[in-house]
């Protein structure tokens, strides 16, 4: 039986950097972790900061519907109020996942 192999040009990321060749010496690499560092942590304290309105409607609604006997869906309000707090969640994980990608190209990864 006769096989033909193909080769083909792939465009993939090396698995590990070589910082040697790069030429960034280690004060600016030590510099570069701690400002991608304080950057991800700020964004972590941001996010936080969008993410509890949601978290207290949802206890709230818990709470409420054991108490009174409702759900959320019953009421037009209240599945508005859980629709805004959950695109705004939404919009808070889509702005850490932006600066965690920042932050590994800032530090050299590419």
């Amino acid at each position: 039986a006769r096989s033909t192999l193909t080769a083909s040009l792939m465009m993939e990321d090396p698995i590990t950097y070589c910082w040697e060749e790069s030429g960034v010496d280690t004060s600016e690499k030590c510099r570069r972790v701690g400002v991608a560092f304080l950057v991800v942590i700020g964004t972590l304290g941001l996010w936080s900061l969008i993410y509890y309105p949601y978290a207290e409607y949802s206890m709230y609604v818990a709470r409420a519907g054991d108490r009174d006997g409702w759900s959320s869906e019953t009421s037009s309000l209240h599945a508005g109020m859980g629709q805004l707090t959950g695109a705004m969640v939404a919009l808070g994980n889509c702005l850490l996942a932006v600066v965690i990608e920042w932050s590994g190209r800032y530090y050299g990864f590419r």
